[in-house]
């Protein structure tokens, strides 16, 4: 009797530490991918505005956090309503050189009366293992090798700090967007 409790236990013990170990790690955020890359896309109506003033305050956004030396508008075209740059967010906003956890990414704007998308895309970082993009190592995430790049947790925290900081772009890009402008 003693010799079947004792296994009960020791059977029941290992269940328990076996489903401990097998429970599913933080889940990494969910993309939306273009051409097997991630991209963030939204099209925006705003029928107040016009087309003059849409793309006045998208230039004023982009000028004021992304113009670097090395981040310029490709296309700044208001005819079309076009506007393309390419934008780095900083790990330390106070660092201006390349650091583990910065986000590098290109943005696209078309801009019309009461109306503008942006695609936000080409998203790629450095770490220890160099240049990488993004939606490598979310394919990663999604689909995992015996031979992974990275670690699970590094990549789930990884794609969820760069998450992070370009939807905080994205709501200030929003917030600039309809942020009336005085006339000059």
């Amino acid at each position: 009797m003693k010799y079947l409790i004792f296994s009960l236990l020791l059977i029941l013990n290992f269940s328990a530490i076996t489903y401990c170990q097998e429970q599913p790690q933080e889940k990494s955020p969910t993309f939306t991918l273009g051409d097997n890359k991630i991209i963030y896309y939204a099209s925006i109506p705003v029928a107040t505005f016009t087309k003059e003033t849409l793309f006045a305050n998208a230039q004023q956004w982009y000028t004021k956090n992304f113009e670097t030396a090395d981040n310029t508008l490709i296309i700044n075209n208001i005819n079309d309503g076009i506007l393309s740059g390419t934008g780095i967010i900083h790990q330390n906003k106070r660092d201006q050189k390349a650091e583990p956890g910065d986000v590098f990414f290109t943005i696209d704007m078309r801009i019309n009366n009461g109306l503008y998308t942006y695609t936000v895309h080409d998203l790629y970082g450095f770490d220890n293992t160099g240049k990488f993009y993004y939606s490598d190592m979310y394919n990663e995430d999604q689909y995992p090798s015996d031979k992974p790049k990275w670690q699970a947790q590094y990549r789930r925290t990884t794609l969820g700090n760069m998450n992070s900081k370009i939807l905080v772009m994205i709501t200030e890009l929003q917030k600039e967007m309809i942020t009336p402008k005085l006339e000059k």
